[in-house]
């Protein structure tokens, strides 16, 4: 259910844990292919670009379209931050590479985490003026003014 507080919950910090939990998955997928013998196994993820956000930790550009910064069917390649076969990264922290980035006209190395807080509110606040609501501020009273 979508309730508020729960897992899956439409709240910023519930989409966030579940894209956390979804890179540890692949990121334990990939570590059992390469146990089998695979030498450079490759996952494909195919989800709602807004989603795409969280599980990348990427929020440049996440105001080009509605709800996101991904064109439909766009493919983007990313690698772990840190060594797949060890449990260090508790995040599983991705990196978009150089090749995928040049692909989309884009010469500089993805912006880093401290930048990354900063896009998030623009694509926050980019979003809400699209007329959507803000994953941010769901389940947050925020107070308003009355006219008396």
């Amino acid at each position: 259910m979508k309730d508020l507080g729960s897992r899956y919950s439409p709240e910023s910090n519930a989409i966030a844990a579940r894209a956390r939990d979804a890179r540890i998955f692949i990121r334990q997928k990939i570590r059992q292919l390469i146990e089998q013998g695979d030498t450079d196994p490759h996952v494909a993820l195919v989800t709602h670009g807004g989603f795409l956000h969280y599980f990348t930790d990427d929020w440049e550009d996440s105001w080009l379209n509605p709800g996101t910064g991904w064109k439909n069917c766009e493919a983007r390649y990313y690698v772990f931050e840190q060594d797949v076969m060890k449990d260090t990264d508790m995040e599983a922290r991705l990196t978009e590479t150089m090749e995928s980035r040049l692909r989309r006209g884009k010469d500089n190395h993805m912006p880093a985490k401290e930048e990354q807080t900063v896009l998030f509110e623009q694509a926050m606040e980019s979003w809400e003026n699209q007329g959507l609501q803000r994953p941010d501020r769901i389940g947050v009273l925020v107070e308003t003014s009355v006219i008396a």
